[in-house]
This record gives structure tokens, sequence and C-alpha cells, in this order.
């Protein structure tokens, strides 16, 4: 009888000691895989599918299945863990084991856009493309460079006439995925000019400025040294900041074809200095005073010689009316404008020249911008009148 008893007994704690490691075991395998998604957070593009990853060590030995909290914004197939993005908003994926949950990610949802309500943007200068609502990474690409070229940050420019397409990639770096949405940009006839002014700085070169910044438009200025003064060479500074360019007009305005080369080159080089401690560098360009110059001086001055081919006059007339017209009725694409920032006539007139060019379809622009955009190199020792068209 106390045999029987003994056996019960040892039976008895088999079983016990056998539930109570399948207890032990099943709370191992679950407490193995807590916060088991690989994937915390996951940002997804509308209509987008990511499968999530899950580190579960006794995945064979489980019953697991996926779960949305909310399938309308993100969907996903409760096998494979397939998520794909339904509207945009946020919700959390569950990943279950036994009926318990063992890791979640959070899933927002994204629908970019582009800055342009419609499909075809017409520009004559730049533009700013953006993509809104993302978090992605975003490059940028031109389809015709040589009609609109775009910038790593989005910034479209006009070259030449036509159209052509920018594509903006997002790029998913947690799916490796890559979304890409497209503009036509249609570049109107841009037509390039460029406004030069001679003799300055002077008191008058603030009024000339201000009408560049104004219109997001660039000069170049030919600067006689002596001009350059402490009260003065704030105006190099600030419109080289602008983007315009400067040139060199001597030290005192002489006549290049009655001055001896010695004395040409010492006026050339004192006026450099002046610049050069202002903005850094010496000038590139030179514009010979009266447009006076020997072939002798041309072979010896290692500048660009840079003529015109519009000549307003303003020095003659000193008229702000006359000069306004006379731009805008002689404008043509590739043109070099003289006028002097000497003069408070022509100083007035250049806001409104530059509002009219710019509205019949006129991009104003340095000397050197002109000539890069038209393909020609500026060499030293060489006459430039204009960058016409041939």
């Amino acid at each position: 009888m106390k045999n029987i008893v003994k056996k019960k007994a040892m039976y008895k704690s088999i079983v016990l000691l056998f539930v109570l490691f399948c207890l032990i075991g099943q709370y191992n395998k679950v407490s193995a895989v807590k916060n088991a998604i690989v994937e915390k957070n996951l940002i997804l593009i509308k209509d987008e599918s990511y499968e999530l990853t899950a580190d579960l060590d006794y995945e064979d030995e489980m019953e697991y299945y996926w779960e949305s909290k909310n399938p309308e914004i993100a969907e996903v197939d409760a096998d494979t863990g397939v998520v794909k993005a339904i509207a945009k908003g946020k919700t959390t994926v569950e990943l279950y084991v036994d009926e318990e949950i063992v890791g979640t990610c959070t899933v927002r949802v994204e629908i970019p856009s582009l800055n342009v309500k419609k499909k075809t943007v017409e520009i004559t200068d730049t533009f700013q493309l953006t993509v809104g609502k993302t978090e992605q990474e975003v490059s940028y690409h031109s389809a015709k460079s040589s009609i609109a070229k775009v910038s790593a940050d989005g910034v479209v420019t006009a070259v030449s006439a036509g159209s052509t397409k920018i594509t903006a990639t997002l790029f998913n770096k947690t799916t490796n995925t890559k979304t890409k949405y497209t503009c036509t940009v249609k570049v109107k006839n841009t037509k390039l000019i460029a406004l030069t002014f001679d003799d300055g700085p002077s008191i008058y070169t603030p009024i000339v400025l201000d009408a560049l910044e104004k219109n997001q438009a660039k000069a170049t200025f030919f600067v006689v040294g002596s001009r350059i003064t402490d009260k003065t060479k704030g105006h190099i500074k600030r419109a080289e900041e602008l983007g315009c360019e400067i040139g060199n007009h001597t030290y005192s305005h002489i006549n290049m074809s009655s001055s001896s080369l010695e004395k040409i080159q010492s006026e050339i080089k004192k006026t450099d200095k002046k610049v050069k401690s202002i903005i850094g560098s010496p000038t590139y360009i030179m514009r010979p005073p009266y447009g006076s110059l020997t072939e002798k001086t041309q072979k010896n001055i290692d500048k660009a010689m840079v003529f015109w081919n519009v000549d307003t006059l303003d020095w003659k007339y000193r008229n702000t009316d006359y000069v306004i017209n006379y731009v805008l009725a002689n404008a043509k694409d590739g043109d070099i404008v003289l006028m002097h920032d000497l003069y408070k006539s022509t100083a007035n007139a250049v806001d409104t020249i530059i509002r009219g060019l710019q509205e019949k379809g006129f991009k104003v622009v340095t000397v050197s911008e002109l000539a890069q955009a038209k393909g020609k190199e500026l060499v030293s020792g060489k006459k430039y009148y204009s960058f016409k068209k041939s």
C-alpha cells in the first residue's frame, strides 16, 4: 500500500514538473522576443510597401501574426508583415506571439507634393522647386540642362528657350526605395543683357545698387581708382556682395591712346590694388576710358577689353526719361549697354530700365555671365563689344 502511494506521489510530481517545464519554456519563448520588431519607426509614401522584420528565436514553434491598429492608414499582411501605405496619417503595427504583443512599430504615411499647381511651369529666370510634406532625402535632375539646370537644393535656372522635365527623387533610407515626382519647366525666350556703369564709384552708386538688389539683377562697374575713397569703397564691397562684377577703368581716367605703356600699366595696377583691398581680388576685365586703345597697348595689358554696342550718351543728355526710353527701345539679346553711375539722372533711371527689360523677357547679368551664357571665353588682350548670336 505504501508503495502504491509513493508511486502516485512520484507520478504527480513528474506531471507537475512537466507542466512547470512547459510553462517555463513558453515563458522563455515569449520573453525572448519582447520588442522583437527590428524597425521601431517607419515612414512610407502612399502606395509604398515594406516588409517588416522580427527577431524570433523560436519562430518555428510559435503562432504569430501581424496586425495594424488602423488599417485605413497602413494595412499589414498578417502572415508576412508586409505593410502597405494607404492614406496620410500614423498608426501602429503590432506583432503577436501566442496572443501576446511582442513588438510594435510606428508607421507614418506621407503624401509628398511638388510646390507647383500645374504640371508645366513657365520661367524666364530662376524658380525654387521643393517637395513638401516629406522627411525623405530629395535630389533633383534636369533632363536637359541646356534648357534649364537645377541645383542640389532645387533651384531651377533658365538657360535657353525650350522645355525640359525636372525630376525630384525621394530616397527612403529605411526601405531603400525611390519615388519620383516630375514637372515640366518651359523656359520662355530668355534674352540676356549686360548693363555696365563707368567712372564710379560716386554718391549716386547706391541708387543703382538699390535698383539692382530690388529687382534681383546684376551689373558690371568699371571703376576709376582715384574715386575709390573711404566714403565710396563700401559701394564696391556691396556691389560685389550682390554678385556684380568690378572692372578696371584706370586710376585717373587717362586716354590710353595718348599715354605711355608704363603709365597705363601703373594706372591699372594702382586701381587693382585698391579693388583687391576691398573685395580680395583684382579686376579681370577693363574698359579703356573714351573707348580709346592702341594695338600695342591692347597686346600688353593682361585683361580682356570690354567695350559696348549700346551707348546711351547719358553723359551728354543727363535726362532720366531719355536714358530709360533709349535702353528699352534698343535692347537686344547679347547687348552690352554703356551708362555712368556718375550722374543722378542715370542712377534714377536704372530701376525702371531693369523692370522694363525684365518685362520684355531679359535677364540682366554681368559681362562675364553674358559671355559664359553665350559660350564665349573672355581672353586677355582681346576686345569685346557684345555677345550677339552670329
